[in-house]
């Protein structure tokens, strides 16, 4: 969901594609990471 509303962002901002696929993909990616970190946090307590 990150990525599509990033990407989709950026290219209503006129920039380039590749860079808001980039950037789309960046931010799922670290959306994606603090799930993740969130989640082994919970498991560990």
């Amino acid at each position: 969901m990150a990525t599509i509303v990033m990407t989709g962002l950026m290219l209503a901002d006129k920039a380039s594609w590749p860079a808001s696929l980039i950037v789309g993909l960046g931010a799922g990616g670290a959306t994606l990471v603090s799930v993740l970190t969130l989640l082994g946090r919970t498991n560990s307590s």
